[in-house]
């Protein structure tokens, strides 16, 4: 009943507005949402909304039921939608009631016929400096973000992307060394991610760390010189067939395929599973994994790198204490850091 015929009641619905915009009030101008919110913004500069699942306070204010409906109308359509069952079940009456419950339910348009249009790319860095109180005094986060494949356009790079983030993870391997090594003052290797997040509309890659602050060389100057280590290092990876072991290779790859066993010992584990994998890209993608990502090398990982990193514009953002950030202010600014603040954040503020 409440994906078929909601009751959508008016009173009720002022009611739950309410809830909402209140909640939304606690959210707004938090440092960390402030902070993401910005990045996303310049990362995602076309199409920001599309990466901001809260939108403004005056968006949930305008919402009627006649919208509502019109949305549950569109999107809430069996076409659209998928059933999945798991645990102490007999299949044939799970659909059989299936059938009972659901098998008149009246197919909708496609709602997806006419796809959204691609993010596109940035056209040059973007660096942004967030003034934030609740840092610690001394200490910067540095982010390094650039736009990754979105898993249905460039599901190869996916593969070799989860690899390459799973080796990057070893604080004693090849990359955390040869970075601490030529950027000093970088807090501690464990504190060095690199990671690929796999999203079906906007791939998202991430460098970051935690930088103490000099009070011989601003910040944004030495997060400049971060980047470009990161880049050289990058170009080592891609031009270099040995960077990762053959070794390497093999155990991560057990590793990983590991984690794919242990996710479906549980009914619920492999249905989060399957149903996350159905909604963000495609069962046979979740299901083909293991063997995509057996076929896995150094060309792949180059492959990825070339395409997606290596010389692309990104969006480097620091975060820093209101102290550190005062008196580093005019040296950022010189090196390029615009100042990211709550009201430069969120899109829907200057629309």
């Amino acid at each position: 009943n409440a994906v078929r015929d909601p009751l959508l009641d008016a009173g009720e619905l002022e009611t739950e507005k309410n809830v909402v915009a209140n909640e939304l009030g606690g959210v707004f101008g938090q440092p960390d949402d402030v902070y993401q919110s910005g990045v996303d913004r310049a990362l995602y500069w076309q199409y920001p909304w599309r990466r901001d699942v809260t939108g403004s306070e005056k968006s949930v204010r305008a919402a009627t039921v006649a919208t509502l409906r019109a949305l549950k109308d569109r999107f809430y359509v069996p076409n659209n939608a998928a059933l999945f069952v798991g645990g102490d079940v007999t299949p044939d009456a799970v659909v059989a009631a299936a059938k009972k419950y659901l098998g008149d339910w009246p197919r909708g348009a496609d709602p997806w016929a006419a796809p959204a249009p691609p993010h596109p790319g940035l056209a040059k860095d973007v660096r942004l400096v967030y003034a934030d109180s609740q840092m610690y005094e001394g200490f910067a986060y540095v982010e390094i973000a650039f736009r990754g494949p979105d898993v249905l356009a460039d599901p190869a790079s996916t593969w070799a992307a989860d690899t390459w983030g799973k080796f990057l993870e070893d604080p004693n391997g090849r990359f955390k060394t040869a970075i601490f090594n030529k950027v000093p003052g970088l807090y501690k290797k464990e504190y060095l991610w690199a990671y690929y997040a796999t999203q079906r509309d906007g791939g998202y890659v991430s460098f970051s760390t935690y930088l103490q602050v000099s009070k011989s060389k601003p910040t944004g100057q030495r997060v400049i010189e971060l980047a470009a280590a990161i880049q050289q290092e990058l170009a080592a990876m891609a031009s270099d067939p040995g960077y990762f072991t053959d070794h390497d290779y093999q155990v991560l790859k057990a590793k990983l395929l590991d984690e794919r066993i242990l996710e479906r010992e549980t009914a619920s584990g492999l249905i989060g599973q399957l149903s996350f994998w159905w909604a963000s890209s495609s069962t046979d993608y979740y299901l083909g994994y293991a063997g995509n990502l057996a076929r896995v090398g150094p060309a792949e990982i180059a492959r990825w790198l070339q395409g997606w990193l290596i010389g692309k514009p990104s969006v480097t953002a620091v975060r820093l204490n209101t102290r550190d950030w005062s008196r580093e202010k005019d040296a950022n600014q010189k090196a390029g850091f615009g100042t990211l603040t709550k009201d430069t954040a969120y899109w829907w503020a200057e629309a």
